[in-house]
């Protein structure tokens, strides 16, 4: 029996990783009929304290910032996505490995698509890290 995935999620940095995970995303999308969700998270930066007011968390540039992140969500949707697979783009603010961790939630994901940089063993080739659960 193959594993139902109907929604993948994808987070997005822009960086070259999070683009490689959507070339994977994309495969399995089309492999599973599943669609992808791709969200962003801007991270509101944080003031030092006032002494009258306490810790203060400002959206960095708000709207602008947002619109901004639409339009470069949009245009690398366009390039690397299809048309046969179905996506939605999520922007949110907030600590991205909160924001990830609830969004998969909240839609009730399948699977989570991310990647990071692979470490260098001694010998110079590529390894995964491995933890135990506990």
């Amino acid at each position: 029996m193959e594993p139902e995935i109907k929604k993948i999620l994808v987070p997005i940095d822009f960086s070259d990783y999070s683009k490689s995970s959507l070339k994977y995303a994309v495969n399995f999308a089309r492999n599973f009929n599943a669609s992808l969700i791709l969200v962003y998270v801007i991270e509101p930066v944080i003031y030092p304290p006032d002494f009258s007011m306490g810790q203060i968390a400002i959206p960095t540039a708000g709207l602008e910032m947002d619109k901004r992140a639409k339009e470069e969500l949009d245009k690398l949707a366009q390039k690397e996505i299809s048309s046969d697979v179905n996506v939605r783009k999520i922007i949110k603010t907030g600590k991205p490995f909160l924001e990830i961790i609830e969004t998969a939630s909240e839609l009730d994901v399948d699977l989570i698509i991310i990647s990071r940089p692979l470490q260098k063993s001694q010998n110079g080739t590529n390894k995964i890290p491995l933890r135990k659960g506990g």
